[in-house]
């Protein structure tokens, strides 16, 4: 199933069935490796010395600290279980002290992480130091007082696996009314330079998610979504520039532009390194559909920018638009911003049907720019504009016309990557050849952005 299925599902359930058998005949392995210490009276007095709560615990968390890998080690007991006589005295201390051992691997993850990556592993550690203490006084208090006639007796592999469930759920209900106190101290453990830094955008790129490929991508999309929002907003405040200019507000928008550039850097390059593993064929698509998504988004912010330059320009020569063509600019300006957010909300929540009304108001910004071009040209022939109007209206027009057919490459891609069957060309031309649901929507946009 592994090898020769096409299905995903199938080959993900082969896998896990590998899984399944290799785990199998690792405890078996373990099993029989370990026989020969049923007669060994060294191992005898050992197991002995294990008894002791404290030192029981010691070599619980050692062991799995060493190996980091509290199943494994689970495990390795569960084996020995099989193959000797393990009384519930020597098991239940190193199964707790296994419990705290496997706090160690989120340490060494942590070392070299930002602050809160090191306040999760701490609390891990808190977590299970804690659940063992009060696991271990409560415990042996009754044990003291009851004496449990079953500490003598052999433990079996199935046993163990109940212990170590049973202390995981008990210790988990006494803390979940406690952790406000366990955060607290997390944060006094591990203080940061400041406790209002901000949060590294890209510290989920993180080179160990690699060996994840669905993980890997899934952080992907949560960065590229947040890549198309900032270009939106930079949409709406370079238009917001248009009517009421004011410097702050355009450097806003240049930073940005520039955090979307480091954007389109980091996470194009990632994903190129996820295509490098073996991938679900699903992935596959995510990622092909990320990598053509992102330059267009990147492309509309430098548009978004350049809007934000020609009102600058218009601010610092001090020139006006006629109210006419002010009428128009808004008119168009608005067109852009309801496509960009159709394209946006289309790719955030994977809805195809958003992403096929896209293409008829693409259609209606076209008419726009020319139907204003014609109308300049009109008013400049009647001396209500000037030439360099002109240049500053025509670079606007422009950049809005590219802001929608990067939209309209955003929701072509989806619908592509949707539907294997479709190919983008054909996609284009089949709409636009007299579909009655894409022209529908071309005439209900046409008139709510109707320019005389």
């Amino acid at each position: 199933m592994r090898m020769m299925a096409k299905n995903d599902k199938r080959r993900n359930t082969g896998t896990i069935l590998i899984g399944f058998a290799v785990l199998m005949f690792g405890m078996d392995a373990m099993s029989g490796a370990v026989e020969g210490l049923r007669d060994n009276e060294t191992f005898t007095n050992l197991l002995t010395m294990f008894s002791n709560p404290i030192m029981g615990i010691l070599i619980g968390f050692v062991f799995t600290a060493v190996i980091q890998s509290s199943s494994a080690s689970v495990g390795v007991l569960q084996a020995l279980s099989l193959s000797c006589i393990i009384p519930y005295s020597t098991a239940i201390p190193v199964i707790l002290g296994q419990n705290i051992g496997t706090t160690v691997t989120p340490i060494i993850s942590a070392i070299s992480g930002n602050t809160d990556s090191k306040r999760v592993a701490i609390t891990c550690l808190y977590i299970k130091m804690i659940g063992v203490i009060v696991v271990v006084g409560i415990f042996y208090a009754l044990n003291s007082f009851i004496g449990f006639d079953f500490m003598m007796k052999s433990v079996g592999a199935l046993d163990i696996a109940i212990i170590h469930t049973l202390f995981n759920i008990i210790s988990t209900v006494i803390l979940i009314p406690f952790c406000n106190v366990i955060e607290k101290l997390a944060i006094k453990t591990i203080r940061g330079k400041n406790e209002k830094e901000e949060t590294d955008a890209f510290a989920m790129l993180d080179d160990r998610f690699l060996a994840m490929p669905s993980f890997a991508v899934g952080k992907c999309k949560e960065l590229v979504c947040d890549m198309a929002n900032l270009a939106r907003e930079a949409l709406k405040k370079a238009t917001e520039l248009l009517e009421n200019y004011n410097d702050e507000k355009f450097e806003e928008v240049n930073m940005l532009e520039t955090s979307i550039d480091k954007y389109e850097d980091k996470t194009s390059t990632y994903l190129v390194r996820i295509t490098k593993n073996q991938m679900s064929s699903k992935d596959s698509k995510v990622v092909t559909e990320l990598l053509h998504c992102i330059g267009d988004i990147e492309r509309i912010s430098d548009h978004a920018l350049n809007i934000a330059e020609a009102a600058k320009e218009i601010y610092d020569k001090k020139v006006e638009f006629s109210n006419k063509a002010k009428e128009d600019i808004a008119i168009i300006s608005r067109a852009t911003q309801e496509i960009l957010d159709l394209a946006i909300d289309a790719l955030i929540n994977d809805d195809i049907e958003i992403a096929k009304t896209v293409e008829p108001l693409e259609q209606v910004i076209d008419r726009l720019k020319r139907k204003i071009k014609n109308g300049h040209i009109s008013r400049l022939r009647q001396g209500d504009c000037t030439m360099e109007l002109g240049f500053i209206l025509s670079d606007l027009l422009t950049n809005y016309e590219r802001i929608s057919d990067h939209c309209s490459n955003i929701a072509v891609c989806f619908i592509e990557m949707a539907n294997d069957e479709f190919e983008v060309h054909e996609y284009l031309s089949g709409i636009k050849s007299g579909e009655e649901e894409f022209d529908e929507m071309y005439k209900a946009y046409k008139q709510k952005y109707y320019i005389e």
